[in-house]
C-alpha cells in the first residue's frame, strides 16, 4: 500500500473516522443505484475533536462524464449508547423521505449510509454557512432565523412512529448534574443552583401531560446551516421525544447566551430569539408552552458546559447567569399558575 494512503488510514481510523477507502466501499451501492461509478475517494479531516468530523470527495463517472460529490463524515460522541449512529440514519432517513428531501427550503442533508467500524455516518454536503457565523452580525439573518422557526414548525409535527428507540430527556439528572458543577466550581453558588434546579423540575412536571412531539434536542445557530432562501437542519444525535418549547427555549437561550459572550448584554440575542418563536407560531399556534421554563435550563446547561470547558472565563458569569436565570424562573411560574 502507498505510505501516503496507509498514513491517511491510520490519521482516520485514529480520530474514530472511516478512512476514505471504507466510506468508498459504503457509498459504491448508493453511486450505483444512480448510475455512478465510483472511481476515486480522497478525504480530509475537517474536525478533531469529538465528534469528528471528515470531508470525502467523490469522484465517479456518470457516462462519459466525469462527476465529484461531497459527503461529509462524521463520527461518534464520546460516552455515545452502542448503535447511536444507526439510530440516527434510520431517524434522518425517515425525515428525508417523510418531506425534508424534496423541500429545498426546509430540508436535511440526505443521509447515505454508515462505516460500521470505525462508526461513521455518512451524508451528502449541504452548501452554505452556519447560522453561527453570523453572530457577530445579527440584524441581516433575521430573515434566516424566521426560515429556521419554519423548520422546526415543520419538524415537529412529523409522525416518528416508525423510527425505531427514540428516547426521552431525564430532564431532572441533568438539571441536579448541573447545579452540582456550578455548586463544586463556584464557590456559595451550590445552594442557589441547587434550588434553581429544583425549581425547574417542578415547572417541568407541571408540563407532564403536554403533548411530546419529535424535537432535535440540540436546536441551536450552529446545528442550521443556511443559504439565501433556505435552511438546513443538522445533527440529530439528541432527538427525543419532548415538548415542542425544548427546542424554541432551548434556540433562544442558546442564542442569548452566546450574544451575552459576545456584547455583556442579556438583551442582544433576543430578536433572534423572538423571530424564530414568531414565525414558528405562526404555523403551529400555542405550541411554545413551557418555553421560559425551558430557556432557564437551557441557560442553566450552558453555565454547566462552560465551566466544564473553560472553568477560568466561565467563573465570572456565574453569578450574573444565575441571577438571569432565576429572573427566567420567576417568569416561568408565573406562565404556568
Amino acid at each position: 500500500m502507498h505510505t501516503a494512503r496507509l498514513e491517511e488510514i491510520l490519521e482516520f481510523e485514529a480520530l474514530g473516522l472511516a478512512s476514505p477507502a471504507s466510506a468508498a466501499e459504503a457509498l459504491a451501492s448508493v453511486l450505483q443505484a444512480r448510475g455512478l461509478r465510483l472511481m476515486d475517494v480522497r478525504g480530509v479531516v475537517l474536525r478533531r475533536e469529538a465528534p469528528p468530523l471528515a470531508r470525502y470527495l467523490v469522484s465517479a463517472r456518470l457516462r462519459d462524464e466525469l462527476v465529484d460529490v461531497a459527503v461529509i463524515g462524521k463520527g461518534v460522541k464520546r460516552r455515545s449508547a452502542a448503535g447511536a449512529p444507526a439510530r440516527v440514519l434510520e431517524l434522518m432517513r425517515a425525515l428525508w423521505w417523510g418531506g425534508f428531501g424534496e423541500d429545498r427550503g426546509l430540508t436535511i442533508p440526505e443521509p447515505l449510509g454508515l462505516v460500521c467500524d470505525p462508526p461513521t455516518l455518512l451524508q451528502a454536503e449541504v452548501p452554505g454557512e452556519t447560522l453561527e457565523c453570523w453572530l457577530d452580525d445579527r440584524l441581516p439573518a433575521i430573515g434566516a432565523v424566521r426560515l429556521a422557526g419554519g423548520w422546526l414548525a415543520k419538524l415537529h409535527p412529523f409522525d416518528a412512529a416508525g423510527v425505531p428507540e427514540l428516547g426521552v430527556v431525564d430532564e431532572a439528572a441533568k438539571l441536579r448534574a448541573c447545579a452540582e458543577r456550578i455548586g463544586a466550581r463556584h464557590r456559595g453558588s451550590g445552594e442557589r443552583s441547587r434550588e434553581l434546579a429544583e425549581r425547574l423540575i417542578a415547572l417541568l412536571a407541571v408540563l407532564d401531560d403536554e403533548r411530546s412531539v419529535l424535537t432535535h434536542g440540540d436546536f441551536q445557530p450552529g446545528n442550521l446551516i443556511i443559504t439565501e432562501n433556505a435552511v438546513a437542519g443538522i445533527d440529530f444525535d439528541h432527538a427525543a421525544l419532548a415538548l415542542a418549547a425544548r427546542d424554541i427555549g432551548y434556540f433562544a437561550a442558546q442564542a442569548l447566551t452566546r450574544m451575552y459572550v459576545r456584547t455583556n448584554s442579556m438583551t442582544a440575542g433576543w430578536p433572534w430569539a423572538a423571530a424564530l418563536r414568531e414565525q414558528y407560531l405562526r404555523r403551529r399556534p400555542d405550541g411554545d408552552r413551557g418555553f421560559s421554563a425551558y430557556v432557564a435550563r437551557t441557560i442553566l446547561e450552558v453555565l454547566y458546559y462552560r465551566l466544564g470547558e473553560s472553568p477560568i472565563t466561565a467563573h465570572p458569569l456565574v453569578p450574573a447567569w444565575l441571577e438571569w436565570c432565576e429572573d427566567t424562573v420567576a417568569n416561568a411560574e408565573r406562565e404556568l399558575r
